[in-house]
């Protein structure tokens, strides 16, 4: 398993026995590449997914999971309702001296990590397992009474320093800095530790828990760190690598609230289907073997009956296979800077992906500026009985009762017997 780090610009991959690797970008776009030219192909992958577009603020929502969260907060926050960002949030917990519950929402600004999910998968059958901010792996420090308990991230060559955890007085905070004077720096996050309540020089509080973990060894943060003899006596001070953070990371549990990923519309339905044929050939396969132990049929007739039925199964899995491809290319589409989030687009992207049958492909579609629109396709399987009425006609409907503001125009529908192609032109009743 691989853990990769995208923090702000720079991106940080700790293959399982390998060494630490790192990259700068500027797009989301630049990092697949990073990543792509890094990672082995089918890699099993955990993520630590905060870039300067995923914003954390604190909010009171009602206790409960993502469904609840979503209806408390969608109204504020744009990123609750979209199929193409992603948010998390952390376990609600009680305000003082009030009936309601606190948590901080991470929200994602602008289409990014669907764009680099689909990309992996894509060119490298990459597996994201989880994809959690910063302060999930941050929190993981139990919270102790009256006294702080934090962890710090520090990228020591780059001038960034994230502290994330509970401040003295039990409330949580999340905090990031980027300064690369390392002066300004330490005096910044000296300052941040004084607020949350950390013993340094002649205060006389309980010391805190820290965990330090930096980009450098403990040796070179000791010897940075102006302030580090003064933290390390008053305080219970754990100076640690990158690597022993990648281990939190590996121990995170997937059902987290704040795993990004959960927040993407996934593609169970067909992948699903998938392991459905896969199980149903297997159980043909079982069924047919103990009918032949007991010579209940004629071993030539079955062994007949299940190569007729594997080849059916493979040539569904053959198009279910293509009609996923399909979805994803769409998805891509939809997340990139080419004006799909256009009122109406997204919800014809949907139309379109539950009224493609089996037996056929969409190849092409096209939406100009005005919403009018234009869908190809490609009917694998057709007989010189079949027309416009029987195979494109359903189509049509299935688009119409999906999306009710869409017009087709039905006298504009195209078949050809011989090669099975079609296309199907309307536009998008805005009104």
């Amino acid at each position: 398993m691989t853990v990769v780090i995208i923090w702000d610009n720079s991106v940080f991959i700790k293959p399982e026995n390998g060494t630490w690797k790192r990259g700068e970008f500027t797009r989301i776009e630049d990092a697949a590449d990073l990543l792509r030219d890094n990672l082995p192909g089918g890699e099993m992958v955990r993520m630590i997914y905060d870039p300067e577009s995923l914003i954390t603020e604190l909010e009171e929502a009602p206790k409960g999971g993502r469904k609840i969260v979503a209806l408390a907060l969608a109204d504020r926050h744009a990123a609750l309702t979209s199929e193409t960002q992603v948010w998390g949030f952390q376990p609600q917990w009680a305000m003082p001296g009030k009936v309601t519950y606190a948590t901080f929402l991470h929200t994602e600004s602008s289409t990014g990590f669907i764009l680099l999910r689909d990309r992996l998968e894509r060119d490298l059958q990459v597996h994201i397992e989880g994809v959690w901010p910063l302060l999930t792996p941050a929190m993981q420090l139990r919270q102790e009474r009256v006294r702080a308990t934090l962890t710090i991230v520090h990228d020591a060559q780059h001038g960034n320093v994230y502290i994330g955890g509970f401040q003295q007085n039990g409330e949580r905070m999340s905090v990031k800095l980027k300064h690369l004077d390392p002066a300004r720096l330490w005096s910044e996050l000296f300052e941040v530790l004084r607020s949350a309540g950390v013993s340094l020089g002649e205060d006389r509080r309980i010391g805190a828990r820290i965990h330090f973990y930096s980009t450098g060894t403990a040796e070179q943060t000791e010897q940075a760190c102006p302030y580090w003899k003064d933290l390390s006596q008053q305080n219970d001070l754990q100076a640690a690598t990158l690597d022993q953070f990648a281990q939190v990371v590996r121990k995170l549990p997937v059902n987290h609230p704040s795993n990004l990923a959960k927040a993407l519309p996934g593609d169970w339905r067909i992948d699903g289907l998938l392991k459905g044929i896969t199980a149903l050939a297997a159980a043909t396969v079982v069924l047919i073997a103990v009918i032949y132990g007991f010579g209940i049929y004629s071993l030539n007739t079955r062994k007949q009956a299940l190569v007729k039925e594997q080849l059916a199964l493979a040539e569904q899995n053959r198009h279910l296979t293509a009609n996923h491809q399909e979805i994803l290319n769409l998805k891509l589409l939809y997340g990139s800077d080419v004006g799909w989030a256009s009122p109406g687009r997204a919800e014809l992207l949907r139309a379109l992906a539950g009224a493609i049958p089996l037996n056929a492909s969409a190849t092409e579609l096209v939406v100009d500026e005005s919403g009018s629109f234009r869908l190809s396709g490609l009917f694998w399987q057709t007989s010189e009985k079949d027309s416009v009425k029987t195979l494109v006609k359903p189509i049509e409907q299935s688009l119409k009762t999906n999306l009710p503001t869409l017009v087709v125009g039905s006298d504009r529908s195209l078949f050809e017997p011989k090669t099975g192609r079609f296309s199907i032109s309307g536009f998008l009743n805005k009104d």
